[in-house]
């Protein structure tokens, strides 16, 4: 008996003392999973991987990296060169500004061949674009003095248009939405659902700036000043009917949600 409980005795005194171990190799990997990013796969297959990644839990610092946001972090490193160069170097500015608005085309694409869409990401394309266009509409301002009240009133009407767009339809979906637009103006829908018409206003608006500015900072272009006029700028004045219709009919869907409001509680 006295073996036997000895016996019994050691072997508790033992497997306490492993318990022991193990519990310090554990406490051991967790500190050292939390100092290090790089933990081993719980499979122990062969490379190390993100803890974030081993768990599949996606955090802010993702989706700040998702490749399509660096595209548009690169947009905005752009944008600001061309705005720097603007005064001194037409080339330079106008080479940025156009890869700028070249990585507009781009974002999407790889947001959905990455399947990284991202409400981030949409919010940092619209604000991206809408700060490109008013950057350039700024310096046009100063080198179209005697015309700096339109292009003002070009940006005004660009910004707020697009903003109270965005805010009427924030708890729809997305501002470009087939179904979100299924009740605004004719006009709005025809510009967001045809794709050819749209790219058209918005790649036109956009280069009859780009040509405003190069005819004023650059040396005579051939048949430049035609395509300006004849071919930009009609899509530019479409797209400022397109801005206000979309800026009437965003007013009218935000006061109709007020309106509906007020007549809930005065039931």
């Amino acid at each position: 008996t006295h073996t036997h409980t000895h016996t019994h005795t050691h072997t508790h005194t033992h497997f306490l003392s492993a318990a022991a171990m193990v519990r310090t190799r554990s406490a051991s990997r967790r500190a050292k999973s939390e100092d290090d990013p790089e933990v081993v796969p719980a499979n122990g297959g062969g490379q190390p991987e993100k803890a974030s990644e081993a768990e599949g839990v996606c955090t802010a610092r993702d989706v700040l990296l998702f490749y399509p946001n660096i595209v548009g972090y690169v947009r905005v490193v752009f944008s600001l060169a061309s705005f720097y160069y603007a005064p001194t170097d037409w080339r330079l500015s106008m080479a940025a500004y156009v890869l700028s608005f070249a990585g507009d085309l781009v974002d999407g694409k790889v947001a959905r061949a990455f399947d990284q869409t991202s409400k981030f990401g949409g919010v940092l394309d619209m604000v991206t674009d809408r700060c490109t266009t008013a950057g350039l509409l700024f310096v046009l301002g100063v080198l179209y003095a005697d015309h700096g009240f339109f292009f003002i009133l070009l940006m005004v009407i660009d910004l707020s248009s697009h903003w109270i767009h965005v805010i009427s339809v924030a708890n729809e979906g997305h501002h470009k939405d087939k179904f979100v637009l299924e009740n605004r103006n004719l006009l709005l829908r025809l510009y967001y659902g045809v794709y050819p018409f749209f790219g058209y206003l918005c790649v036109g608006t956009e280069f009859f700036y780009v040509f405003l500015y190069v005819l004023a900072a650059a040396p005579p272009v051939p048949f430049l000043f035609e395509l300006t006029w004849f071919v930009c700028f009609p899509a530019c004045v479409l797209k400022q009917l397109v801005n206000l219709a979309q800026l009437s009919s965003a007013c009218n869907a935000i006061c109709a949600v007020d309106a509906a409001e007020r007549n809930a509680k005065a039931r």
